[in-house]
């Protein structure tokens, strides 16, 4: 049952254990040793190398995807309990267009999926935001405005959408209390616009920082409304 090996075994099991190491598949390892030459390793360690680089592209892109996840999380949660209503002027921000929906909000997820699936375009939860083009003049049974249109927004940089949520001027705010609690916060944008010669321009858009994919306590969820406004003429 065992197998004896002989000193002079050992330099090649030193190299199979190295290449082990560096992730190369014993097919490989055996392609070194049927031609085992000085080009044939160099080929073989260039390839190593080109691997890792490409590794460490795809890692970083992640790390910069979940550095911009944390920075907007940190964001919301300073930014909620202030409820402070501010003036932003925003570039063009791209978003995924999920599209129109009228229904049960518990049936958001499903739609999302089935369009991301539709486009070819994987779901990031966590680094995702869903938003929503609100219905300001529809409330519904629990008290919250309808959506006109359901997005899936990202500030991350690596994200691109050939939809973007216009560049200009909104007026924001960021709060917790859920949807139901959006009527209130939009009557108080409301007061604010009418207080510094605004109007609005297009349907508001909510941004739900925490959301159900990130916490099951409703009491957790966060989420920014905006505005975009322009100047009242006289």
């Amino acid at each position: 049952g065992y197998r004896q090996y002989q000193a002079q075994d050992f330099s090649r099991l030193n190299v199979i254990t190295s290449l082990l190491d560096m992730d190369f598949t014993l097919a490989q390892i055996k392609e070194l040793f049927d031609d085992h030459s000085l080009s044939k390793s160099l080929d073989l360690i260039a390839l190593e190398a080109g691997k890792l680089t490409s590794q460490i592209d795809t890692l970083t892109k992640k790390r910069k995807k979940v550095e911009s996840c944390l920075l907007e999380l940190a964001r919301s949660i300073h930014a909620a309990p202030n409820e402070t209503i501010t003036l932003k002027t925003y570039p063009e921000r791209p978003y995924l267009n999920i599209g129109s929906f009228h229904g049960d909000p518990y049936a958001i997820p499903f739609a999302v999926a089935r369009k991301a699936h539709e486009l070819g375009f994987s779901i990031d939860a966590f680094h995702s935001i869903p938003c929503f083009s609100l219905n300001v003049d529809h409330i519904d049974d629990e008290g919250s405005y309808s959506s006109a249109e359901i997005f899936m927004y990202s500030a991350s940089p690596s994200f691109v959408s050939k939809d973007s949520f216009p560049a200009g001027d909104y007026v924001c705010v960021t709060f917790s209390g859920g949807a139901a609690k959006t009527p209130h916060m939009y009557e108080k944008l409301c007061q604010y616009m009418e207080e510094n010669g605004l109007m609005p321009d297009d349907n508001p858009i909510e941004f739900w920082h925490v959301h159900e994919y990130i916490s099951d306590n409703p009491s957790e969820y966060i989420q920014t409304l905006e505005q975009k406004v322009l100047e009242t003429t006289d």
